[in-house]
C-alpha cells in the first residue's frame, strides 16, 4: 500500500477523488472542524496537499505526521523507498557498471543522469534520461521499483510513441536479421556489441505502425529474444503474429535458464562478461523457441514457416511437412473498378521471397487471381511453386485464408471522367481535384494520363485571366469556338449538344498546338501528346469518348492516305464516331 492510500483512509477525509478531481478533508493545521467546512485539498497525482483557509501545504509525509500516522511505518509500507541521493557522475558510472556499457555507448544514446528527478508518483527520486525518436524518456535509478520504472517526459506525442521502435534509427538499410529485445538497456548492449536490435516501449507492446517502418527497412527476418519469464513467452507469441501480418519472417530465441528468472538480453551480455564477441556468438546461437500458429491457418493442414507455405501431410510413417512455395503472398485490398458501364473486381497482392526480398505490389483482376499464372507474369521466375496437381489450389486456399484472417480493405475506383452521382451527391470525376476534395479515387487508362486537375489550387481570378488570354492566340473565328467548346464539355450530360468541333487547316498551321492549349484546361498536354488519333480503331475511339465523358475529347491527325481504300476507311470511322 502506498502513502496516498493510507492518507485517503483517514477519517478526516470527507470526499474521495474521482478521475482528475482532488480529495477533500478537514485541515489538521488550523482545526476547521469548528466551521464544519473542510478546506484541505489533496492531489493524488502530485502527492501533495494545500489548505484553502490557512494556506498550509506540502508533500504527503507532512500531512501524515500532522494526522499522527507514524512516518517510519508509512515508509515500510511504500512499494519502494527512494534510493539515497548520488551525484550525476556517480549515477553514470553506476549504469555503466550495471550493464557493462562503455563511454562511447553512453554518448551515442545521449544517456544523462538526473539525481533529483522524482518519479511521477514521487515514490522514488533520481533517473537516467535519454532521447528517443518520440521524445525524452526516463529510467528510474531504482531497478526494482514496481511502478514508473520508465516514464515519458511531459508533452511527448503519444502517436509518435506508438509508431516508434527504440533503436530503429541504428538499423542499417538491408540488414538481414534484426533482434527484437525487451527494454532500452538491451538495445544499448546490442548496439555496443554490433548486434542490430530494436525494442518496443513499455511492456513489450509491439506497435503495428512501427512494424510497417521496420518492413520498409527491407529487414529479412526478425528474431525475438524477450525476457525469460511467462510474460516474455506470451509477448513473444503475440509479437510473432504481428510481424507475420506484415510478411516479415519471424523466429524466436530462448535465453539460457541459468541466467535467472526474468532475465533479459542485457543479462546475457553481463553473463559473458561484457565481451562483445562472446555475446554475439551466444545470441546468434540461442536455441529456437517454438512459435505455435495462432493465426488464420490454425486448425488447417497448412502452415507458414521461414517465409514459405507448407502442407502437413499424414503418411504411414507419421506427419511430413511438404513445402509448397519458396515465397509468401497475401491479398491486401479489393478494388472495384467502375468504368460507368460495368464494374470489375481487382485484388491487390503483395509477397516476399524466403530470402526476405519483397515482391512488388500488384493489382490483378479477381477472375485471374486463383489460377496463379500472374505470379510468373508479374513477379518473374524467382517465386516457385512445388510441382503437383493440387499445389495451385492449396496455395490459393492458404492465401485466401490468411487474407481473410487479416481483413481486406475495399474501395471503388472510377476509370472515367465526368458527372457521377455518388452516395446521393453529384461529383465531377477527374484525377487530382476530385480525389483531394471528395476523397473519390479516379484512375484513367494510361493513354489518357495527361487528363488531370492540378494538385495545387491556383488563384481563381488569375486562372480565369489566363483562360481568356487563349482568345488572343489566334484569330477569333478560331479561338472563340474552341474556347467555348472547352467550356461546354462539362455541361454535355445536361445540354446534350449534337455536334463536334473539327479544326481543318493545312499541315503546319498549329492545329494540334491550339487543341493542346484548349484541352489543357483539363490536364497537361503538348502538341505531340494527343490521347487518341484517327489511326486507331473505331471501337478504340468510341471507348475513349465513353471514358472521357463530360470533358473535351481530343482525337488528332485525320490524314487519309492517298488510296481510295484508305480514305474510305478513315471517312467511315469519322462518320461513325461523330454520329455517336
Amino acid at each position: 500500500m502506498e502513502l496516498i492510500d493510507l492518507i485517503l483512509q483517514h477519517p478526516d477525509v470527507t470526499k474521495q477523488p474521482r478521475g482528475n478531481s482532488e480529495a477533500v478533508a478537514y485541515c489538521p493545521f488550523h482545526n476547521d472542524r469548528l466551521s464544519q467546512n473542510p478546506n484541505l485539498n489533496i492531489n493524488p497525482k502530485k502527492s501533495a496537499f494545500k489548505c484553502r483557509s490557512c494556506g498550509e501545504g506540502g508533500y504527503l509525509k507532512k500531512l501524515a505526521r500532522a494526522w499522527g500516522i507514524d512516518v517510519p511505518q508509512v515508509d515500510r509500507r511504500l512499494s519502494k523507498a527512494p534510493p539515497p541521493s548520488i551525484t550525476a557522475s556517480a549515477a553514470i558510472e553506476q549504469i555503466q557498471e550495471a550493464y557493462g556499457l562503455r563511454p562511447d555507448t553512453i554518448a551515442h544514446f545521449g544517456i544523462e543522469a538526473r539525481p533529483n528527478m522524482p518519479s511521477p508518483n514521487r515514490a522514488t527520486r533520481g533517473a537516467w534520461t535519454y532521447w528517443t525518436a518520440a521524445g525524452r524518456r526516463y529510467k528510474s535509478f531504482d531497478r526494482k521499483v514496481k511502478r514508473y520504472k520508465y516514464w515519458w517526459a511531459r508533452g511527448t506525442d503519444k502517436e509518435k510513441r506508438q509508431a516508434t521502435l527504440y533503436g530503429m534509427d541504428d538499423v542499417p538499410l538491408g540488414t538481414s536479421v534484426v533482434y527484437l529485445v525487451n527494454g532500452e538497456p538491451s538495445v544499448w548492449v546490442c548496439w555496443q556489441a554490433r548486434v542490430p536490435a530494436v525494442a518496443a516501449f513499455g511492456e513489450g507492446n509491439l506497435p503495428k505502425e512501427a512494424v510497417r517502418h521496420l518492413a520498409d527497412l527491407d529487414v529479412k527476418e526478425v528474431r525475438i529474444v524477450l525476457d525469460l519469464d511467462q510474460a516474455g513467452e506470451l509477448n513473444t507469441q503475440r509479437d510473432a503474429e504481428i510481424l507475420r501480418e506484415h510478411n516479415i519472417r519471424v523466429s524466436a530465441g530462448q535465453l539460457p535458464a541459468d541466467l535467472g528468472e526474468s532475465a533479459d538480453v542485457a543479462d546475457l551480455y553481463l553473463y559473458h562478461h561484457a565481451d562483445d564477441e562472446a555475446f554475439r556468438h551466444a545470441i546468434s546461437n540461442l536455441p529456437d523457441m517454438d512459435l505455435p500458429d495462432t493465426g488464420p491457418l490454425k486448425g488447417t493442414r497448412f502452415f507458414e514457416r521461414d517465409g514459405r507455405f507448407y502442407l502437413k501431410l499424414q503418411t504411414r510413417d507419421g506427419p511430413v511437412d511438404v513445402q509448397l512455395t519458396n515465397f509468401t503472398a497475401v491479398a491486401e485490398e479489393e478494388v472495384m473498378v467502375d468504368d460507368g458501364w460495368t464494374q470489375t473486381l481487382h485484388i491487390v497482392l503483395s509477397g516476399r521471397l524466403d530470402n526476405g526480398r519483397p515482391l512488388e505490389q500488384v493489382r490483378i483482376p479477381a477472375s485471374k487471381v486463383h489460377n496463379l499464372e500472374w505470379i510468373t507474369d508479374r513477379w518473374g521466375y524467382s517465386p516457385t511453386l512445388t510441382s503437383g496437381g493440387s499445389t495451385k489450389d492449396q496455395v490459393r486456399e492458404i492465401m485466401q485464408r490468411i487474407s481473410l484472417g487479416r481483413g481486406l480493405s475495399r474501395k471503388t475506383v472510377f476509370s472515367h471522367t465526368g458527372w457521377r452521382k455518388i452516395e446521393g451527391k453529384w461529383r465531377y470525376l477527374m484525377p487530382g481535384g476530385t480525389e483531394q476534395i471528395d476523397g473519390v479515387s479516379v484512375e484513367l487508362p494510361s493513354p489518357y494520363s495527361h487528363y488531370h486537375f492540378p494538385d495545387n489550387q491556383e488563384d481563381i481570378a488569375l486562372a480565369a485571366r489566363a483562360s481568356l488570354g487563349f482568345l488572343d492566340t489566334v484569330a477569333h473565328e478560331v479561338s472563340i469556338p474552341l474556347l467555348a467548346f472547352t467550356y461546354l464539355a462539362p455541361l454535355q450530360s445536361i445540354l446534350k449538344p449534337a455536334f463536334a468541333l473539327w479544326l481543318r487547316a493545312h499541315t503546319g498551321s498549329f492545329k494540334s498546338s491550339l487543341t493542346a492549349l484548349a484541352v489543357s484546361h483539363f490536364g497537361d498536354f503538348q502538341d505531340n501528346t494527343p490521347p487518341v488519333t484517327w489511326e486507331g480503331t473505331a471501337r478504340g475511339i468510341e471507348r475513349f469518348l465513353s471514358d472521357m465523358k463530360d470533358c473535351p475529347a481530343w482525337v488528332d491527325d485525320f490524314n487519309p492516305r492517298q488510296s481510295d481504300r484508305d480514305m474510305a476507311i478513315q471517312m467511315s470511322k469519322a462518320t461513325a464516331v461523330i454520329s455517336l
